[in-house]
This record gives structure tokens, C-alpha cells and sequence, in this order.
């Protein structure tokens, strides 16, 4: 059912809004994973658990922790900071399957790509 918009007097039918399209994950050929990497929260404050600001000694145990110790839901709006440039979930699960990925993956998030 659309969406109605009331305009004065008469109801207009509004546009209907486009689902986001996911970003393009950029290429991540030549990523340094031996780089020192940061953890910033979201900024908003919507009351579920949220990922607090960390410092890691490498990008892979930054991209390790985000992908197989912290929710999803705790990650929205955050992101992770290497060399100044900034990655999303998005780019840090490509990080994270990026065959230059160089420690060893949780054998539980293996099977799971596996099998679905």
C-alpha cells in the first residue's frame, strides 16, 4: 500500500522510497594487514549493545575481532581506520575473505560460507 502525503486539503500519493543499494566495495588488492588499525562506534546512541572504540596492533586482528567476536547489530555505523582511510562492515567482511587474509579464520564462519 503507498505511502499517502497529505497536502492541504487532498491526500497525494508520495514516491515510494528506493531500497539502499549496497556500496561497491572498493578494490582491496595491496591492504596492508600488518598496519596498525582503529575501532570507532556509531555515533548515535539507539540503545542496543554497541562496539566501543579499540586500538589494534594489526588491521587482520581488527578485521578478526569485528568479523567473529562482535554482532552485527553492534557494528552498524561503525567502522575501522587503517592508514587514515576508513572501511565499513561491508569492506571488512572483504577483508576478511580477501585471500591475503593472514591469520586463520574461525572454522565455524568457514563451514557456515560452506554450506549456504
Amino acid at each position: 500500500m503507498p505511502r499517502v502525503v497529505q497536502s492541504n486539503d487532498s491526500a497525494v500519493p508520495a514516491a515510494p522510497t528506493p531500497a539502499a543499494a549496497p556500496k561497491p566495495v572498493r578494490n582491496l588488492s595491496g591492504f596492508n594487514f600488518s598496519a596498525s588499525a582503529e575501532l570507532f562506534p556509531s555515533r548515535g546512541k539507539h540503545g542496543r549493545a554497541q562496539v566501543r572504540y579499540r586500538r589494534f596492533s594489526t588491521a587482520a586482528e581488527a578485521v578478526k575481532f569485528v568479523i567473529e567476536d562482535v554482532s552485527p547489530a553492534a557494528m552498524l555505523g561503525a567502522y575501522l581506520e587503517v592508514n587514515e582511510a576508513r572501511f565499513s562492515l561491508q569492506e571488512i567482511h572483504a577483508l576478511y575473505a580477501h585471500p591475503a587474509y593472514p591469520l586463520k579464520r574461525a572454522q565455524k564462519l568457514d563451514e557456515a560460507r560452506k554450506a549456504g
